[in-house]
């Protein structure tokens, strides 16, 4: 896009991006902006997948989609959108297999569990209503929505895309 004479307006390189699919289609770019001296930073060499925010995401839809997995819905809940009490998780996650259940079965009848086989703290109960309630709104809005806006949704609502808005890091 060139600016026009009367509305000039001026670009850094900060201002441009390049985006691939793949670590290896950026290679050709990467080549040209070395060749014209362009400054530029590549991002993604880590992986996409082993990036916490991506990560994290997965393991939200994984929790909407399969009540079985227990190890996503852990994740889940002790990431910093919910902050689920370590030792609290921790005495869910060994109750759940010592009774051959899943984490979500036990979240879900939490309220029925006998006092004398689980305590959980007063503050870690409210994360688990939240948690549920977050679950149950996202699977609500699946049967009637696609998977970005579910995912969008819950970025807003758990206030974890302003978190992410705040960092000053391009990563």
């Amino acid at each position: 896009h060139q600016p026009s004479t009367t509305n000039h307006q001026q670009y850094t390189y900060r201002d441009f991006a390049i985006l691939v699919r793949a670590n290896s289609h950026a290679d050709p770019y990467l080549r040209a902006l070395n060749m014209k001296g362009i400054p530029h930073k590549f991002v993604g060499s880590s992986g996409l997948y082993n990036q916490t925010e991506v990560s994290l995401l997965i393991s939200f839809l994984t929790a909407i989609t399969n009540f079985e997995d227990s190890l996503n819905l852990y994740q889940l809940a002790t990431s910093e959108i919910y902050n689920l009490e370590s030792l609290d998780a921790i005495k869910l996650i060994s109750y759940a297999k010592r009774k051959t259940r899943s984490l979500h079965y036990i979240l879900k009848n939490i309220d029925g569990i006998a006092k004398g086989d689980l305590e959980i703290s007063k503050e870690s109960q409210k994360v688990i209503k939240k948690i549920l309630s977050d679950l149950d709104e996202a699977i609500d809005l699946s049967r009637r929505d696609n998977a970005g806006h579910v995912l969008y949704n819950f970025l807003n609502n758990s206030g974890y895309l302003k978190h992410l808005d705040r960092q000053e890091s391009i990563e």
